[in-house]
């Protein structure tokens, strides 16, 4: 169950991983002085916790995301808030194509939308590409000193199917919870675009 203050974090999933109920993560890290605590401390005693308990799968993620809805409970951290307090927008969509064919869009479609009237951001530089054997990249800086990076992969397709991408865009180091809503509209439009 989470709580109001908590709803950017997905409690569910950090109670099924640690086996821990999320009342006794949050009586756990006040007995432990949580809240004057600063993130890593919290995550310290959340690893510390997760490994009395016996582990899990990944330990050092689960602590951080413990430590992160700690944060939220508390009213420390807002529901997407990074420990710096910027904020991150993140959408995706799942495109018809290979992943150098989704590529290909990127390269043509975000540099367009953002010359477009109304476009909020301004790039700084070059928008760059990488790729590996299961990846492509595309990322670029803005002049207010966010940053986008799009992730590009492959879809698991039935056999004989028209094969399919999985396109992932994340806006970093946004002011606030109202520039990633309207940075996810934004964005959202744009992937509708490929």
């Amino acid at each position: 169950m989470s709580t109001p203050a908590a709803r950017g974090a997905n409690i569910d999933a950090l109670v099924k991983a640690t086996s821990i109920a999320w009342e006794d993560w949050t009586a756990r890290l006040d007995a432990a002085g949580g809240k004057e605590l600063d993130h890593r401390g919290l995550a310290e005693h959340a690893l510390a916790a997760i490994r009395e308990q016996g582990g899990c799968s990944n330990p050092e993620w689960w602590a951080q995301g413990i430590a992160v809805a700690y944060e939220q409970h508390i009213g420390r951290r807002l529901p997407g808030q990074r420990k710096d307090g910027t904020f991150d927008a993140n959408v995706s969509r799942t495109v018809a194509g290979t992943m150098d064919e989704a590529l290909d869009r990127v390269v043509e479609v975000v540099p367009a939308a953002l010359t477009e009237d109304g476009a909020a951001w301004t790039l700084e530089g070059e928008p760059r590409t990488s790729a590996t054997e299961k990846w492509r990249y595309w990322r670029a800086d803005f002049t207010d000193g966010t940053s986008v990076a799009v992730t590009i992969n492959d879809k698991k397709v039935a056999e004989g199917a028209a094969p399919k991408a999985a396109v992932a865009l994340g806006h970093a180091r946004l002011p606030s919870s109202e520039a990633v809503t309207e940075a996810k509209a934004f964005w959202k439009g744009v992937l509708g675009r490929l």
